[in-house]
């Protein structure tokens, strides 16, 4: 079973080709495109856990497509790539819903390791939804049998109870933390992270 459905976007094929390979070794099921428009087809065709953007595309930039992407699926994270590393454009990344920032070249360890730590925050956020939309039908359920005597049969949607494919009981600890710019600074969920690729 796939550990997680994951969008590659870059217009260098070595690049999408690298990422693929390292993701599928290890377990996700990788849909790699080079443009705008073949990305958002991805997102239409089924559910996307994580995806990596660069920066530059040659139909759009990266961080139009974050945008798009949050639009259309909130929960997906979102991970900018780039080979020109800039302190204003990953404070606008993160600013706009990205979880992390990365330089190019990516080192397959830090590749998997972010990815493994946007997985886990992304599971810990569909199960805190959960749990807060669970709540709420309780309190609409309860004010419905105070004004009708009855308790009415209701049912969370069936794309809110969709269990993640990781289970939020696995996250860790640190994970679930808001996102903040630091550039540089240790890696945690959500910080921008130095992978330790030089440029």
């Amino acid at each position: 079973m796939s550990k997680g459905r994951i969008l590659v976007v870059d217009d260098e094929h070595s690049i999408r080709y690298t990422f693929a390979l390292f993701l599928d070794e290890s377990g996700y099921e990788t849909v790699a495109v080079s443009e705008l428009d073949e990305a958002l087809r991805a997102l239409s065709d089924g559910d996307v856990d994580l995806a990596f953007v660069d920066i530059l595309l040659e139909s759009a930039s990266g961080i139009e497509l974050l945008e798009e992407i949050k639009r259309r699926s909130p929960s997906t994270e979102v991970v900018i790539v780039t080979g020109v590393p800039s302190i204003e454009t990953a404070s606008e990344a993160l600013r706009l819903g990205a979880f992390d920032y990365l330089v190019k070249p990516v080192r397959q360890e830090a590749l998997l390791r972010v990815t493994d730590v946007a997985l886990r925050h992304r599971a810990v956020d569909l199960a805190e939804l959960l749990e807060h939309r669970r709540e709420e039908i309780k309190v609409l359920a309860g004010e419905h049998e105070r004004f009708h005597g009855v308790a009415p049969r209701v049912a969370v949607s069936e794309r809110v109870t969709r269990a993640p494919r990781m289970a939020a009981s696995s996250a860790s600890p640190s994970t679930g933390l808001r996102k903040k710019a630091s550039w540089g600074s240790q890696p945690r969920s959500g910080a921008i992270w130095n992978s330790g690729c030089s440029l």
